[in-house]
């Protein structure tokens, strides 16, 4: 028979530990509350284990919807990421760079066209990032207009790029993919993670 710790053990795979605690603080709380119920009706102590273990439902899906809406190992190591300051020097760098690539990088040089876009966002969205805010609805518009360059910014470099095959496994077209992801990862943080905890990166 299945025990309570071999169900937990499937149920907060992937979690980080805060929220494997967490689970494991709850569930714990239950069996032992079941359990106790069980013995007071006078059942079969390893009958009333085995109707709570069962009652629990499948571990694999239990863990499928834990990590759906609590924190992840690897999404907590992103969420301490966007703390580290170093993260904002790493911006200014590839903002710097893209700017002077914009200026130094000659028109006849091959992809120029649909890399200047990509170019342009990069600096526009570093320029976003470094924005002051101070409410959730000055956050909300910040993102809002991110989306907006981020979109534009990207539909540009890939149109602008279709009569050249080399878009397509060019490092703009790479970072792009990147960028999409990086993006999806942080709005996964966002439903997960409280309002009051959010670093300043959720924010913008």
């Amino acid at each position: 028979m299945q025990t309570l710790e071999q169900w937990l053990s499937v149920a907060t795979r992937g979690l980080c530990d805060s929220a494997a605690e967490r689970v494991r603080g709850e569930i714990g709380e239950h069996y032992a509350s079941a359990l106790e119920s069980a013995g007071t009706a006078d059942v079969d102590p390893l009958d009333a284990e085995r109707r709570v273990l069962s009652a629990l439902g499948d571990a694999k899906t239990a863990n499928r919807q834990y990590r759906r809406v609590l924190l992840t190992e690897g999404e907590d190591v992103l969420l301490r990421g966007l703390m580290s300051r170093m993260r904002w020097v790493w911006v200014g760098i590839v903002a710097l760079l893209s700017a002077l690539a914009l200026v130094f990088i000659p028109g006849n040089t091959p992809g120029y066209s649909y890399t200047k876009y990509f170019l342009t966002m990069v600096v526009i969205d570093a320029v976003l990032q470094a924005i002051p805010v101070g409410s959730s609805r000055a956050g909300w518009i910040v993102r809002t207009v991110r989306g907006g360059v981020l979109t534009i910014g990207m539909t540009m470099t890939l149109v602008s790029g279709l009569g050249d095959r080399r878009v397509y496994v060019s490092p703009a077209g790479a970072a792009i993919v990147f960028i999409i992801h990086s993006e999806y990862k942080l709005f996964v943080l966002r439903r997960k993670v409280p309002v009051e905890r959010w670093p300043r990166r959720l924010w913008v």
